[in-house]
């Protein structure tokens, strides 16, 4: 009997299955729309000088980082369904597990790990790019260097 409700126990993830679907489609659709925005507003206000150049970079860097958080949010959903609720032997041949290679719940926070690192990496770039040489960028550039070397150990020590 708790062997059956232990068992059933494990719809529960759909919850998360369904939340992170629905969150990343939200998200693909907010950056279509901010993308659109940005490339009407380019055609209509073409840049003519570095600063507004730069303007536009961080705005494209910016909607990649919403489009890396909803695939991670996919990966996410995708993942738990196929590692806990779905039959192994229907997902085995799934895009996500040819694509990421999930196949247990330790490769998955690698990636999630992995995705980090890309989302720091662009934080840097854009604060870089907005803000220039400053104090602050220097602080920002060794916390997330730590940050990445720390990520870096932990996805190490995962893989032992």
């Amino acid at each position: 009997m708790i062997e059956n409700m232990l068992k059933n126990s494990r719809y529960l993830v759909l919850l998360i299955v369904i939340s992170c679907m629905l969150s990343s489609l939200i998200l693909y659709i907010s950056a279509i729309n901010i993308i659109a925005h940005i490339i009407f507003d380019f055609f209509f206000n073409t840049p003519n000088a570095p600063s507004s150049g730069q303007v536009l970079a961080v705005m494209l860097l910016k909607s990649l980082d919403i489009l890396l958080i909803a695939l991670t949010f996919q990966v996410i959903s995708v993942s738990h369904y196929r590692l806990f609720i779905a039959d192994k032997n229907t997902m085995s041949s799934s895009w996500i597990s040819q694509v990421f290679q999930i196949n247990t719940f330790q490769d998955l926070k690698i990636i999630l790990l992995k995705v980090a690192i890309l989302v720091l990496a662009l934080i840097f770039l854009e604060q870089v790019v907005e803000i220039g040489a400053t104090i602050e960028t220097l602080y920002l550039s060794v916390s997330v260097s730590l940050a990445i070397f720390a990520i870096t150990f932990a996805i190490k020590t995962f893989k032992k």
